[in-house]
């Protein structure tokens, strides 16, 4: 990618220039839909409605013992849909580092082949590896269309590049289907203490 030029700072000295070979921002957009989930055995099935598709999604089971289960899937379609996810895994904390070190790099290879240069690849993963990776319940994530992207997150750009690569990740987390009876009873055991 060609370098970005950006003036910034407030110092003494004047202004300082950053300089990178890609952009990472945060954008206002609306907020995707939400899928639901529920348990069918080891497997979780999502209930989706979207305009877009979602490529690349993974679906990751965890809890404070670690990485339960997890799976990829390749695209899921655009449309009202239940997809039935049979989750791999059964990873307790003494094999978790191993398997979530493949995922990360796993997430990272279909990054570069989405158009992100290796080292951009490599970097997106390490800033979100918390958001991603690290939290507990059920977290499923993917990757939007760019012609999805640039219809949330418009981009004007001057001179204009000869191409551009966007892409944008979505996360839903905490999608267990038990949580709110696991937090209905923690409620209750609040309410009678006082």
């Amino acid at each position: 990618a060609s370098e970005v030029f950006c003036a910034g700072g407030h110092s003494n000295l004047g202004t300082k220039w950053d300089t990178e070979r890609f952009i990472y921002y945060d954008g206002l957009m609306k907020q995707p839909a939400t899928p639901k989930a529920a348990r069918d055995g080891n497997n979780v099935v999502l209930e989706s409605a979207s305009d877009h598709d979602w490529l690349d999604v993974l679906v990751l089971d965890r809890n404070s013992n670690g990485l339960k289960n997890s799976t990829w899937i390749d695209k899921i379609p655009a449309g009202k849909r239940t997809t039935k996810v049979e989750l791999q895994g059964n990873m307790g904390k003494r094999g978790e580092l191993q398997t979530l070190e493949g995922l990360r790099a796993d997430l990272a290879k279909r990054l570069s082949a989405a158009g992100l240069n290796q080292d951009e690849a490599v970097a997106l993963v390490k800033v979100w590896n918390e958001g991603f990776f690290n939290q507990d319940g059920l977290t499923v994530f993917y990757r939007i269309p760019q012609e999805t992207y640039d219809k949330w997150l418009p981009l004007e750009a001057k001179p204009a590049p000869a191409k551009t690569v966007r892409v944008g990740l979505v996360v839903h987390d905490r999608l267990e289907p038990e949580l709110d009876a696991r937090l209905e009873v923690l409620v209750n055991k609040l309410a009678a203490q006082h």
